[in-house]
Parts: C-alpha cells; structure tokens; sequence
C-alpha cells in the first residue's frame, strides 16, 4: 500500500512489487492483479503480457482473458442488435407505399419492384448471419401483399417455427384479400380466431369483412353478417368505414331489418 503512494515510480519497481506480492500467496491475487494493470499502463503494453511471468496464478490470467472476451461478446451482439434494427427500419420503408399508387393489370405498378427489394434485403440479412426476426418478415410480407406466393412461403416460415403473430395474420389475410381469394383469408382467419395466444385487431379482418360486404351475392351478405358478429363476439370494434360498407350491402339487398340494426349501432358509435 505504501508503494502507491510513491509518484513516479519506474517499470523496474512495479516488477519487484509484483515479484513480492507473488510471494505472499494466492490471497494477494487481485492486488497482482491491480499491480500488473499499472506496469501495463506505465510500459505501453497490454497487461495480458506479464501474466505469464506469474504461472502460480493461473486464475487471474484467465478472469482478465475472460473478462476481455466477454467485454467483446457484448460488443459484437450491439453491433449484431444495430445491424438488424437498421435491416427492419429500411424493411418498414419498404412497406410505406401507398397501395392506391397506379395500378397496372390489377398490381401496382412499382409492386414486383418494392417486393424484389425487399426479398434482397432479407437475402442479404441472412447472409451475414443476422436472424430474420418475425418483425423483418411481417414487415417483407406487407411490402409484397400483390406477390400472394411470396407472403405464403414467408408466412410458412413463421408458422414453422410456431413465432406467427396476429400481425403475420394481417399481412396474410390483407395478401389473399387483395388477390381475390377470400376463402383462403376467411380460413387463414379462422386460424387465426382458433389461437388462444393471440387477439384478432380490426385491421386483421377489416379487409376480408369490407369484401365481402362490397361483394353482391345473398351468401355472401350472410357469410359478412355472421363473421361480423363472431368478431364483435371477440371484442373487435368496428369503425364508420365498416359500417358504411355494411349498409350499403343491406342497402342493396334491402334487408330493412339488419339495416335499421347497423344504422343504430353506429349512431351509438358516433352519435353526431
């Protein structure tokens, strides 16, 4: 202790109060430890190079070669956290496109364009080693909802690994909605309300529930009423766009009963 408080002292007094300390036993490990830290910084050389002079104290080599490698672990898993959060943002950029862009033989017409762009960014994703997180996918699946056999393999890949969430869902019945198989999205909803872990959104069935009402057929009107109300069974509330397109359907059909139902629910939802 009284050798700490000495200023100035040289490389060659470090090492014999190093030789010293060494001596005194095992107990004296961690003021080594310290001793050698300061001859590192003294001598411009990394301490890891005297810790073979000391072969009696083994443990304190390697709680310092640890302590380096997990000091560099968890340098390496933030660059790892950056690079993926960086993939997911510009994945999430892929998706602001507006769906109501110019459309060319029913698909946008920068749609394959955004989709490829979006399928190379999770490419280059996996190629670097970083997970393809379930976030990354849904994010690729919004992006190509006109490419139905991409956002179907994606979704695959989810529910393989059982890591599917209600957005996956959203992304898959939006994809099928989209591309006019509204028996697949119903079925894909069905799933959807048959998992217990997750919570149907208006988001996830607004796409299927205004089809169908748009859509002109008596089985259909029937197949929109009754998914209605099993998802208002399941604590969905609806918006004035749904009902707009609930009474048009009942307008159409003139079912004055179902239509003076519709009208009192969504005056009670926006009474002005």
């Amino acid at each position: 202790q009284d050798v700490l408080c000495v200023s100035r002292l040289k490389r060659n007094d470090y090492l014999e109060v190093c030789e010293v300390v060494a001596k005194a036993g095992r107990n004296h490990r961690h003021a080594l430890l310290s001793f050698i830290n300061m001859l590192s910084l003294i001598s411009f050389l990394p301490s890891a190079a005297y810790f073979s002079a000391y072969p009696a104290y083994p443990n304190i080599r390697s709680t310092r070669l640890t302590c380096l490698a997990r000091k560099q672990e968890r340098k390496e898993l933030r660059e790892r956290k950056r690079l993926i959060g960086s993939y997911v943002r510009r994945l999430a950029e892929c998706d602001d496109g507006d769906d109501a862009a110019e459309v060319t033989d029913g698909c946008p017409a920068d749609a394959w364009v955004k989709c490829a762009r979006t399928m190379r960014l999770l490419d280059e994703m996996r190629e670097q080693g970083l997970p393809v997180s379930m976030h990354a996918t849904n994010a690729a699946m919004r992006s190509c909802s006109y490419r139905l056999d991409v956002v179907e393999q994606l979704f695959a890949e989810l529910k393989a690994t059982d890591t599917q969430t209600e957005g996956s869902y959203a992304a898959l019945m939006h994809s099928r909605v989209v591309n006019g198989e509204l028996a697949a999205a119903a079925a894909a909803l069905d799933d959807l309300l048959g998992d217990e872990r997750l919570t149907p959104k208006l988001r996830t069935c607004s796409p299927l529930l205004t089809r169908l009402c748009e859509s002109e057929g008596g089985s259909l009107d029937a197949d929109a009423v009754r998914l209605w109300e099993r998802l208002k069974a399941r604590g969905v509330e609806f918006t004035p766009p749904e009902y707009a397109a609930r009474l048009r359907m009942h307008g159409r059909s003139g079912d004055a009963t179902q239509l003076t139902t519709a009208l009192s629910e969504l005056l009670k939802l926006e009474p002005t």
